[in-house]
């Protein structure tokens, strides 16, 4: 493997509803890794259907998620 396939930059260390996806995307349209970490991803994602969805960007996940009988007892209950 040739540095030159290598990333020069990895973001990582970042929580969801710490950071976010907006850092991970920006260094990863930089061409280099942008990750964000999944702990705690169930009670982050629920608690934001709860105030409303703000942007709407939990609603268009589960819009794509692949069992769509799982995101609607989501949306459902919470």
């Amino acid at each position: 493997m040739s540095n030159e396939s290598l990333p020069v930059l990895i973001q990582g260390g970042m929580g969801i509803g710490v950071s976010g996806w907006r850092l991970a995307r920006a260094v990863s349209e930089m061409g280099q890794l942008g990750v964000v970490s999944g702990t705690a991803l169930d009670s982050v994602l629920i608690r934001r259907l709860q105030n409303g969805d703000v942007g709407g960007h939990v609603r268009r996940a589960l819009e794509h998620f692949p069992y769509p009988k799982v995101a609607q007892k989501i949306l459902d209950r919470y």
